[in-house]
């Protein structure tokens, strides 16, 4: 039986992962069979660089970027970062962020309207 998490060296991109779901998603990718390391997605960097540390510290790989993922310009550069210090992003794991109009006050992402929806990356 083949290990469905074998990520076969490939580096992962979690975004959202902070906290919550998206910290514990990058928890066990960082810590997955074959891990290439991860990106550490928030758009807290404090938040990101903590999440960063505790794969680190567990001796995985990974690296904290700060992005707005609504900011298409944004996220093409946290990629090409990501792609310069760990490699190319072979997987990645949107995690959406519930409040985030509510948070920014700013309209949502795809909706143009501030909503309190789910919104996410794919």
């Amino acid at each position: 039986m083949s290990d469905i998490l074998d990520l076969g060296g490939r580096v992962a991109l979690v975004t959202g992962a902070g906290q919550g779901v998206g910290r514990q998603v990058a928890l066990q990718l960082a810590d997955a069979k074959g891990s290439g390391g991860v990106v550490v997605n928030d758009y807290v960097l404090a938040r990101a660089e903590a999440v960063a540390e505790e794969i680190r510290s567990a001796g995985g790989t990974a690296l904290a970027l700060q992005c707005d993922v609504s900011d298409h310009a944004a996220v093409k550069a946290m990629v090409e970062k990501a792609a310069a210090e760990l490699g190319p992003v072979g997987a990645r794991a949107p995690i959406p962020r519930r409040s985030w109009a509510s948070r920014s006050g700013r309209p949502g992402p795809r909706s143009g309207t501030a909503s309190s929806a789910s919104t996410s990356m794919g």
